[in-house]
């Protein structure tokens, strides 16, 4: 169990139980000898992503977990995922549905969203988008502000430099 210190907002023991609530209204509790954890509460919202088609959801939780939720007919179903994203800060599915990009640290791992397969390291980067008009072209602005574009496989770097925004939110080409 990774729970950040700051996030810990009281410590209660009870016998041979400990009971810890976190910032984000969750409360844990941990029995001595044992490694299983029990959480109640809802665990935070970090990032999602949905395809372009809007029949798929993929939410990225504050403990790692990834939950996609698919759409049939006249109803949904909310499915685990096998795989983690433990401290990860952004999941960003491509308009293909076939790749996901995770943001850890400002490095970028692009995975298979259904195995969690890692397929490409980004690397370093400041942010990245999708281009909604390929199945799967990725645009990466890297730390020395350069831009980069991945596609099938290939990278191409960009000759000029973009002009960006302070936080590097905005990108004028």
């Amino acid at each position: 169990l990774v729970i950040d210190a700051s996030r810990i907002r009281s410590r209660l023991k009870v016998n041979d139980q400990t009971f810890v609530s976190t910032t984000s209204a969750q409360v844990l509790a941990l029995t001595d000898g044992s490694p299983i954890v029990t959480s109640y509460g809802r665990t935070r919202l970090i990032s999602a992503t949905g395809n372009r088609q809007g029949t798929a959801l993929w939410a990225l939780l504050e403990d790692g977990s990834i939950w996609k939720f698919s759409v049939e007919a006249d109803s949904g179903s909310w499915a685990r995922m096998s795989y983690s994203a433990l401290g990860a800060s952004q999941i960003s599915i491509s308009p293909d549905a076939q790749q996901m990009l995770i943001v850890y640290q400002g490095k970028g791992t692009l995975i298979d969203p259904e195995s969690g397969l890692s397929l490409v390291e980004v690397g370093a980067m400041r942010t990245a988008a999708w281009d909604p008009g390929s199945p799967a072209r990725l645009a990466v602005c890297r730390d020395d502000r350069t831009l980069e574009i991945m596609s099938e496989g290939q990278v191409t770097k960009l000759a000029e430099q973009p002009l960006m925004s302070a936080d590097a939110k905005l990108v004028q080409l």
